[in-house]
């Protein structure tokens, strides 16, 4: 694969890297909408539940994946250069450093779950199934977050089908327990939205740790041995410095969604679960622009390692260019059909109206995410993770949520949905400007 990255048809391999990620987002997401299917027969307070804690655990995994964008600019960039015995190093160290950021995280989930959740100002028929359920998610941080490890290693080394496959046998084993634990099945008690938390921190379990034996037994060309784990300070120092203002960019971008969570909880329990069932199909969206960013950032990384910057920029504009057109597509589709996809997950008449109100306004935007995200993967895999942090940062603090604000007050509910949509078209035009100057296509390998 490194040979067709640097030398051969680039729309090609573009579809060939992104095909599994976007399968692989789809499944995912696919997943979440089951999720949201069976929580929904429960009503409205408990399809809440996963909606206001999202953000908090967004939160926790945009920091953690600052650093494991670290390990995607390095690692690329090795690989493109050919210099495996890097690679094992790097991924054995980016080990260590996220399993302390997972540890610490779980801690901080466990103690003031409640008291963040309610410092929100989510509404109190959700809090406490809200509770409950970023415990049990942040009880299984560290086995979750290696799994953004493996993921992000073998897709660094151009292999996007191995974590495809394993992730869709972990959905699988996802999706089978999700009824049986929410609604119980023989001797198992019907466990509700604690059913549900479970049934995912346990196929989490699964593909962290099955992946970390596949990186322990080497099947995948890296192999991590005891000695790799020793603490190599200048590595870890590298980690550091790449991986930091994307963890701080990171963290900001989660609290800002924090931030537009609270804004919509204000409105009450029906535009929580309104806003539940909207992101989820938002994310469902999004997995084509995720595929194909994630791709273009593989490839730019190699390139720039092998020194081929002009072939890397001609990626990252093919990547936008395909995107856009794509999303365009599935916005047309979404728009028509917002009603119906709203009635599937619940039928309470409020949350209907609410949501479909949201799913057809935000779908106007859709195309332009297209142009925002391959931008912003592509600065991470050439190791500019400041101007990508700041890049994020700006598009949420200094558009999304002042639009947001801006319209809910004029417009009340619904002036959320179009905050959303309008805060789109303006962070892709700021995003454009890197598809102009490319000053920042060089690599940060020796």
């Amino acid at each position: 694969m490194r040979k067709r990255i640097l030398d051969g048809n680039t729309f090609k391999t573009m579809l060939v890297l992104s095909g599994p990620i976007m399968f692989n987002q789809i499944v995912q997401v696919i997943y979440n909408i089951i999720d949201t299917f069976w929580l929904g027969r429960l009503g409205k307070v408990a399809i809440s539940a996963p909606a206001v804690t999202w953000p908090l655990i967004f939160t926790a995994g945009m920091f953690t994946s600052g650093f494991v964008t670290a390990g995607l600019a390095l690692v690329s960039q090795y690989v493109g250069a050919n210099k495996w015995e890097k690679v094992d190093r790097v991924v054995a160290q980016l080990t260590l450093a996220i399993l302390g950021i997972a540890i610490s995280f779980a801690l901080l989930g466990l103690v003031f779950a409640r008291g963040v959740l309610s410092a929100m100002g989510v509404p109190m028929d959700v809090l406490p199934y809200a509770t409950i359920y970023l415990q049990t998610i942040a009880l299984f941080f560290p086995i979750m977050f290696f799994g953004y490890v493996f993921s992000i290693s073998l897709r660094s080394i151009g292999d996007t089908k191995t974590p495809m496959l394993l992730n869709l046998v972990a959905i699988t084993m996802n999706i089978i327990l999700d009824p049986i634990l929410i609604f119980g099945f023989g001797p198992i008690p019907s466990l509700g939205v604690f059913g549900a938390a479970l049934a995912t921190s346990l196929s989490n379990t699964f593909f962290g740790l099955t992946g970390f034996l596949v990186f322990l037994t080497g099947r995948k060309h890296i192999k991590l041995r005891p000695e790799d784990f020793q603490i190599d300070m200048p590595i870890i120092t590298k980690i550091t410095r790449i991986g930091t203002p994307q963890a701080i960019g990171n963290s900001l971008i989660g609290l800002g969604f924090t931030i537009v969570m609270a804004i919509v909880s204000s409105f009450g329990t029906v535009a929580v679960a309104a806003y539940g069932i909207g992101m989820r199909i938002i994310n469902l969206i999004s997995a084509v622009s995720f595929g194909i960013s994630q791709a273009a950032a593989v490839m730019v990384g190699q390139n720039l390692g092998a020194d081929q910057p002009e072939r890397a920029r001609k990626i990252l504009h093919l990547a936008v260019k395909t995107t856009f057109a794509i999303m365009a597509g599935i916005a047309v589709v979404v728009f028509a059909l917002a009603s119906g996809i709203v009635q599937f997950f619940i039928s309470d008449p409020d949350v209907i109206r609410v949501g479909t109100d949201m799913i057809a306004i935000f779908s106007l935007s859709v195309p332009f995410i297209g142009v925002f995200f391959p931008v912003m993967q592509a600065l991470r895999a050439a190791g500019k993770t400041k101007i990508s942090a700041m890049l994020g940062i700006i598009r949420l603090w200094f558009i999304r949520i002042p639009l947001v604000f801006g319209f809910s007050t004029l417009l009340g509910l619904v002036g959320i949905w179009w905050g959303l949509a309008s805060s789109n078209l303006v962070s892709a035009a700021v995003a454009a400007y890197f598809l102009i100057n490319t000053s920042w296509l060089e690599k940060i390998i020796e």
